[in-house]
């Protein structure tokens, strides 16, 4: 199946990351994967920095809404019950988008870790796989739960808050 016909990125191709193996590329081989091995962690730490931006920049969101609807609850009671309303749909629609970045971000990071243990299997050590395998791979909560699973919480508690807070809007103004 090629990757036109399944409309995903990446369909077809295989899942090993190396075009050939150190006989064939020549005398050179080991210094270029340490070399794509640096850019690659970089380009983890990159990613990791642009997610906590990411966090940074909803929870601003969410702080501000908050504080309108603080402010709003000093007005008549009408203005405040369509105020409420209206940011309670909003930072719904917001938080949902929030988590639904979050998945992505962790999806990306999940796949990028799967490429540096393969880029490992061809090093002298494999640092990220063993401390990985100490850690129970994210799988014993009493050795390590990954900062992904408390993040992906955030929004979803959120998203609660805004529904409860627009069906305590909307009874109110019953």
């Amino acid at each position: 199946m090629t990757t036109q016909s399944r409309g995903k990125i990446g369909a077809g191709i295989t899942p090993h990351p190396f075009h050939m193996e150190e006989k064939e590329y020549g005398s050179k081989y080991k210094d270029h994967l340490v070399e794509q091995y640096k850019k690659y962690i970089d380009g983890v730490e990159i990613l990791i920095t642009r997610r906590q931006k990411t966090n940074d920049f909803f929870l601003t969101i969410n702080t501000a809404m908050f504080t309108l609807i603080g402010f709003s609850s000093k007005l008549a009671e009408s203005y405040f019950v369509f105020v409420a309303a209206v940011i309670s749909c909003l930072g719904a629609f917001i938080s949902i988008m929030w988590y639904r970045l979050m998945r992505s971000y962790r999806d990306i990071g999940e796949n990028k870790y799967r490429v540096l243990h393969k880029m490992e299997e061809k090093l002298p050590a494999s640092l990220y796989s063993f401390e990985w395998d100490l850690l129970g791979r994210g799988e014993d909560e009493k050795k390590y739960t990954p900062i992904m699973h408390v993040e992906m919480k955030i929004p979803v508690v959120f998203t609660v808050f805004y529904a409860v807070l627009f069906v305590v809007v909307f009874i109110w103004w019953l």
